[in-house]
């Protein structure tokens, strides 16, 4: 199948905003559903907050990045009884705009879901998910034409603390592979700005972007 929602999203760079979620993962009765993508805040961390700013399409530039870093927020509804949720595994499927598959494959997380409560019907955590890794993203970039936007399909799996198997439905995410221009500084005396993941989702100072990435510029 192919992504047409995706021309309504994806027209931007990369935008932090709260709105546009996938139309594909939303809450549901699922036990366990991975909700949307979030922005990482100023110490690089993620806030569990389905109101926090997120990352409608994400943007990799294979000059700089070797990867790409998901913080994806993970709700957790099991009841009777309420249970944490340990995540240990992430399988992803990258395909094209429609849908051919470009590659699978499974990496190791490790995420602790808390257990909802009396006070609230859902729990929400983040987990953490490092993919396009070991060549991955250099091998995506040179078999397509710059810029492309790849559609990513995460799934999350691990049990309950109690020992009881779950897994999410897939979740769908733009991601677009392009070479982005950098900011231009006033001067070399303004400092560097670092940012937390080089060549992902932020435009880079032009002194960072240098090969090898100067110190300052990874917080």
């Amino acid at each position: 199948m192919g992504y047409p929602w995706i021309q309504l999203c994806g027209g931007a760079l990369a935008l932090l905003v709260s709105a546009c979620a996938d139309p594909l993962a939303i809450d549901n009765n699922a036990t366990i559903f991975i909700r949307q993508v979030q922005a990482a805040g100023a110490d690089c961390s993620a806030s569990p907050d389905p109101a926090a700013a997120i990352v409608v399409v994400g943007v990799v530039d294979p000059r700089y990045a070797t990867s790409y870093r998901a913080r994806l927020l993970v709700g957790n509804q099991l009841v009777d009884p309420p249970d944490a949720v340990l995540l240990t595994r992430v399988d992803i499927v990258v395909a094209d705009l429609t849908g051919a598959t470009l590659l699978e494959r499974s990496y190791s997380t490790s995420a602790e879901i808390p257990a909802t409560s009396s006070s609230s019907d859902v729990e929400y955590g983040i987990a953490v998910a490092a993919i396009l890794v070991d060549g991955d993203l250099a091998a995506l970039a040179a078999q397509m034409a710059s810029p492309a936007t790849v559609v990513v399909q995460f799934s999350l799996s691990g049990t309950s603390v109690a020992g009881v198997p779950v897994r999410t439905a897939p979740f769908h995410f733009p991601l677009r592979i392009a070479e982005l221009p950098c900011t231009e500084t006033t001067g070399p005396a303004e400092p560097i700005r670092g940012v937390c993941d080089i060549g992902q989702d932020v435009l880079l100072d032009c002194r960072c972007a240098q090969s090898p990435i100067p110190a300052g510029c990874q917080l």
